[in-house]
């Protein structure tokens, strides 16, 4: 860092997103990590070396870790291209930088752009890859990046036009009532209920689990259910939706059935792997890397 700063390469140095995974960490007592830069306390077991053979390499998917995996590659001296289905790059981070005190986030997104730009990776925007495009774009390498998809529960009246989901809503293509359900609990539920909370509106959160936000760093959370417990949002956990209704959802816990009134409600019932296009590219391609969340969601 400060090489780079002496150098006036300011636009190189990696942006710390003060998410405390490095702390939390430090608190479970194992090997220190961080969420933005994969070889932090790897720099002996990782070095970048440029490569031998050059090869076109083809990244599906602009979210964080096509990004990071067309930087290294281009900085390695391969031809990297970029396909991304949506009209920018960023992918999730662009929603993950929605909620309090996450605005940070931005500068990474930001900074991984400016990156690739700079080493010269070709990028498509609001392309959808299908195997018949990477047939004519031959390349020798295919890294899938292509993120996740929502997972939805099978709840009666889930077709209503008062449900969403809530990538929808924190992307600003969905606008909710004054009231509000968010059914899951997890950190995007509760998140996705820190912000609505600041924008005026009345939220309940219910979970099916014993507890919310136990996907969350200790630090992050401590400070999350805080915020929540201050804007007074109702939490409702051990508990399962029966039905959406017109007015709400109907609910049932400890073996007895209620209403929670509601004029939107939210699905955050977590996502899963995008891996349609793994299915029809796996056997077809001699190599074929599969990174990021269409890997495992986190």
């Amino acid at each position: 860092l400060p090489k780079k700063a002496m150098e006036g390469r300011l636009d190189e140095i990696r942006p710390c997103i003060a998410c405390r995974h490095c702390l939390d960490k430090i608190f479970e007592k194992v090997k220190v990590t961080c969420a933005v830069n994969a070889m932090f306390g790897e720099e002996t077991k990782y070095s970048i070396v440029p490569t031998q053979k050059r090869k076109k390499i083809l990244v599906i998917g602009g979210g964080p870790a096509g990004l990071e995996a067309a930087r290294i590659a281009a900085l390695r001296g391969h031809k990297v291209v970029i396909y991304e289905k949506e009209d920018r790059l960023g992918g999730q981070l662009k929603l993950a930088s929605v909620p309090p005190y996450k605005q940070g986030i931005t500068s990474l997104i930001k900074s991984l752009i400016s990156q690739v730009n700079k080493l010269g990776v070709e990028v498509h925007l609001g392309l959808s890859v299908i195997p018949e495009l990477v047939s004519a774009i031959k390349p020798d390498v295919v890294v899938i990046a292509t993120g996740n998809v929502p997972i939805v529960p099978d709840i009666p009246g889930l077709q209503r036009a008062n449900v969403f989901l809530v990538v929808d809503v924190l992307a600003g293509r969905k606008e909710v009532g004054k009231r509000v359900v968010i059914i899951g609990g997890g950190q995007v539920g509760c998140e996705t209920a820190d912000f609505l909370a600041t924008i005026g509106k009345k939220v309940t959160i219910v979970e099916i689990l014993n507890d919310v936000a136990i996907d969350m760093g200790l630090l992050a959370r401590k400070n999350l259910l805080g915020r929540l417990h201050e804007a007074g949002i109702e939490i409702y956990t051990k508990t399962t939706v029966q039905e959406i209704t017109e007015v709400g959802v109907k609910c049932r816990a400890d073996g007895k059935d209620f209403q929670l009134d509601a004029e939107s409600i939210i699905i955050a019932t977590g996502s899963k792997p995008n891996d349609e296009l793994i299915k029809q590219l796996t056997g077809k391609i001699s190599e074929l890397h599969i990174i990021g969340d269409c890997a495992q969601p986190r």
